[in-house]
C-alpha cells in the first residue's frame, strides 16, 4: 500500500506529537509532583502551627485565670483557714463547667492540700472536699502530680500540658496577696482536660479534624522523637494524617496532635495536570487537521491578539480593559482560555481590591487604621497649604481601658472598642473626614477645613454622646461611666507643618488630658476644663 506524502507526513506528525505529549507528561510530572507534595507539606506544617497557636493560647489564658484566683485577697484568706464560707460561696458545678475546667487544688503554705473542687471525668459528678478525700479520691493522682511539679519548681505562676493520666492543661500559681507582695500563702493547680468536647472546640476555630492524645516515648515504629517533631502520612489520594508532638508532663510521654486534613491542592494540581496534557493533545489535533488552511485563523490571529491584550493590560494595569468578544465568544480551547484569563483576570481585581481593603482598615472596628490615615493625613496637608484652610487632628484614648477589660474580660473589651468605633464613625462621617484606630485602645480623627475651636466642640460633642450612653466602668478612677480623653492639634492656614508633627502634638495635648484628670479635651495650645467640670 502506498501512503501520500500528506498521509506520511501526517501520521510522522502524529507519532511525533503523540511521544512529545507523553513525554511532556512525564517531564511535567516529574517536576510538578514534588513541588506539590512540598507545598502540601508546608499546609500541614501551618495547619499544625494553627493548632499550637491556639493550645498556647489556651495555656496563657488558664495561666491568667489561675493567677487572677491566686492574687485574690479572699484565696490568701482561705487558704489560711480563716474564710470557712469561701469554698460554699466561690465554687459550684456550673462554674467549673462555664470555665471549662475539670479541677481546682489549693494546698497551703506548707504545700499540703487544703481544698479540691472539681468534676470526675469517669462520671461527670461534681465534687468539693477539703483535703481531697473522700469523694474527691479520683483527683489523687492528679493532685500528686500538680505537687510534685510545685516541688521542682519556684514559686511563679506557669501553665503546662500534662500527658498523663489524661491530656490536660494545667495551670500553677503561688496564693499571694492582691499587691503580690509577701511570702507566699499557699499554691492553685487549675485543670483543663483536652478532652472531645475541647477538640470540638478547637475544630469549630481551626476547621481542622484534630485529636491530642498521649504517646510514650518508647513508642515503637515512629520516627526518633523530638518535640514538636512531624509526621506526614498520606493515606489515600484525598486526605492525610499529620502529627506533631509536644513535650508534657510526665517526662515519660508526649502529647500527640493528630490532624486530618483533605489533599485538595495536590488533587487540584493533578486534575491541572492532567487539564493541561488533554488540552495540548486537543490543540495538536485540531492543528494537524487545519494545518494549511485553519492555522492562521484558528490559532496564530487569536494567540496573537491574546497576547496584545496582555500585554496592554500588564503596561496599564489601573485600567479595564475586557477581552474581545470574539475570543470570549469561541466556543473552542481558545476561547475557554480567554474565558479563564478574563475570569482569572476579575478574580484578582477582585482579590486586589478585598487585599487593599484589609490593609487600610481595622479588623475589629471597620475603621480606617494607622497606615490609611497616614495617607490620608499627608494628602489632607498638600491639600490644606494650598487652599490655605486649616487642618485639626484628634489624638482620642478610652480611659482606663485596661481596668475595663480586666474587669468585664477581653471580649466585652473587644466589644467596646466596637462601640466606639461605631460612634466614632457616626460623628466624623462628613465630606473628607477620616476616623481611624491607630492602636489597641488609641484612636485619631482627620478633620479637613475644620478650625480650631469648631474641632474642639465636635470632639467635646464625641464625649457628650459616649457620655449619654452611660456604659458602666467599674475599672474607671475618674467615673462611674465610659470617658474619653482627647488631645488635638491644628494646621493654621499659611503655616508649615509635617504629619509627623502634627501626630506628636496631638499626642503631647492627649497627654496633658491624662495628666490633669482624663475625662476632657485639651488643645496643643491650652487647656480645657472637663466637661463634668464644666
Amino acid at each position: 500500500m502506498v501512503l501520500s506524502l500528506r498521509k506520511r507526513f501526517l501520521l510522522r506528525l502524529s507519532l511525533l506529537g503523540v511521544t512529545s505529549i507523553v513525554l511532556l507528561y512525564v517531564a511535567s510530572f516529574a517536576l510538578v509532583q514534588p513541588r506539590m507534595i512540598a507545598g502540601e507539606t508546608r499546609s500541614a506544617h501551618a495547619n499544625l502551627d494553627r493548632i499550637t497557636h491556639l493550645l498556647d493560647s489556651r495555656m496563657s489564658h488558664l495561666n491568667v485565670i489561675t493567677r487572677d484566683w491566686a492574687q485574690w485577697d479572699m484565696s490568701v484568706e482561705f487558704v489560711g483557714g480563716r474564710m470557712p464560707t469561701y469554698p460554699a460561696v466561690n465554687f459550684s458545678e456550673a462554674m467549673l463547667k462555664d470555665a471549662q475546667q475539670t479541677l481546682m487544688v489549693f494546698f497551703d503554705q506548707r504545700q499540703q492540700v487544703r481544698w479540691v473542687v472539681g468534676i470526675d471525668p469517669s462520671t461527670g459528678q461534681y465534687t468539693s472536699c477539703e483535703g481531697g478525700k473522700g469523694a474527691c479520691a479520683w483527683s489523687l493522682e492528679l493532685v500528686r502530680l500538680i505537687d510534685r511539679h510545685l516541688s521542682s519548681q519556684p514559686p511563679r505562676s506557669e501553665s503546662w500540658l500534662l500527658s498523663s493520666p489524661m491530656p490536660a492543661i494545667v495551670a500553677t500559681s503561688p496564693i499571694l496577696t492582691t499587691d503580690a507582695r509577701g511570702p507566699t500563702r499557699g499554691w492553685l493547680g487549675i485543670v483543663q482536660l483536652l478532652d472531645e468536647s475541647w477538640q470540638e472546640q478547637a475544630k469549630t476555630q481551626t476547621g481542622l479534624q484534630l485529636s491530642i492524645r498521649a504517646v510514650p516515648k518508647a513508642y515503637p515504629g515512629r520516627m526518633t522523637v523530638t518535640p514538636h517533631s512531624t509526621t506526614i502520612k498520606r493515606d489515600a489520594s484525598d486526605k492525610m494524617t499529620v502529627t506533631r508532638l509536644i513535650k508534657a508532663s510526665p517526662e515519660s510521654a508526649y502529647l500527640a496532635i493528630t490532624a486530618i486534613l483533605p489533599r485538595t491542592d495536590y488533587q487540584g494540581g493533578i486534575r491541572a495536570l492532567f487539564g493541561v496534557t488533554a488540552t495540548l493533545a486537543i490543540i495538536f489535533i485540531l492543528t494537524l487537521i487545519s494545518v494549511a488552511v485553519l492555522l492562521e485563523r484558528l490559532i496564530i490571529k487569536p494567540m496573537h491578539t491574546l497576547g496584545t491584550y496582555t500585554q496592554t493590560l500588564r503596561h496599564q494595569e489601573d485600567r479595564f480593559y475586557p477581552l474581545p468578544e470574539s475570543l470570549l465568544s469561541r466556543d473552542d480551547e481558545i476561547g475557554l482560555l480567554a474565558r479563564d484569563v478574563q475570569r482569572l483576570i476579575n478574580e484578582e481585581r477582585t482579590r486586589n481590591v478585598t487585599l487593599l481593603h484589609q490593609t487600610r482598615t481595622d479588623e475589629l472596628t471597620g475603621l480606617a487604621n494607622r497606615r490609611q490615615f497616614e495617607e490620608c493625613l499627608q494628602k489632607a496637608l498638600e491639600q490644606a497649604r494650598t487652599a490655605e484652610t486649616p487642618l485639626c487632628v484628634l489624638m482620642i484614648d478610652i480611659d482606663f481601658f485596661k481596668g475595663y477589660n480586666d474587669h468585664f474580660g477581653h471580649p466585652e473589651g473587644d466589644q467596646c472598642l466596637r462601640m466606639v468605633g461605631d460612634l466614632m464613625q457616626s460623628c466624623f462621617a462628613g465630606g473628607d473626614e477620616l476616623a481611624a484606630r491607630t492602636g489597641g485602645e488609641e484612636f485619631m480623627v482627620l478633620l479637613p477645613n475644620t478650625a480650631l475651636e469648631p474641632a474642639r466642640q465636635r470632639a467635646e460633642g464625641l464625649m457628650r454622646e459616649l457620655g449619654e450612653r452611660r456604659i458602666p466602668h467599674p475599672g474607671s478612677r475618674v467615673s462611674k461611666y465610659l470617658t474619653l480623653s482627647i488631645g488635638l492639634s491644628i494646621l493654621k492656614p499659611g503655616t508649615e507643618r509635617s504629619p509627623k508633627d502634627l501626630i506628636k502634638a496631638a499626642d503631647i495635648a492627649l497627654y496633658a488630658a491624662k495628666t490633669n484628670g482624663r475625662n476632657r479635651v485639651v488643645t496643643e495650645h491650652g487647656f480645657r476644663p472637663s466637661l463634668n467640670d464644666q
